[in-house]
């Protein structure tokens, strides 16, 4: 399940030194509150949940993934991956973790991707039109693939770049 998987990810983080702190969303807070600026969310909690509850109980799996996360020990080395990919600003490995959630559930990756990367670039794209200045940030999995953040701003005509 879903919250198998997410338990699962933040044991293996763990392992690799990884704290929910040192995150960027928890640096960036921080920051922004430390200096007066307002932070809301581009979802609200209730949404999150909401989410959860649409993203329809998947059958067993039909076929072995293509890398074994069937260990702790196993998926902190694939976190300890992506950490280095993300922080060389190669996102392929991004992408590829995400071309396989497609293939093996669709729904799931509409619901958590297409449609809240769809959604957000709305807001932002609704938000540019107003003046003043603001900081969007989102997870990693939302700056990669086809159907990424950048991607449906892109699709707005919207121009929009990574920055480190």
């Amino acid at each position: 399940s879903f919250l198998a998987s997410t338990r699962m990810a933040i044991t293996a983080g763990k392992a690799r030194g990884m704290k929910v702190d040192n995150g960027a969303d928890m640096i960036l807070r921080r920051a922004a509150e430390a200096t007066g600026k307002q932070v809301t969310g581009l979802e609200t909690f209730d949404f999150q949940l909401g989410m959860f509850s649409r993203i329809p109980e998947q059958p067993a799996q039909q076929a072995p993934p293509a890398q074994d996360l069937s260990s702790v020990g196993n998926l902190a080395i694939v976190m300890g991956q992506m950490q280095s990919a993300w922080n060389r600003g190669d996102s392929e490995i991004f992408a590829t973790m995400l071309g396989q959630m497609r293939a093996n559930s669709p729904d799931s990756y509409n619901v958590m991707f297409t449609q809240r990367n769809s959604n957000w670039a709305g807001w932002i794209a609704n938000r540019l039109q107003t003046p003043g200045t603001v900081f969007v940030a989102v997870g990693t999995g939302h700056l990669a693939g086809p159907d990424s953040v950048q991607a449906k701003l892109a699709e707005r005509g919207v121009q929009s770049a990574r920055i480190n």
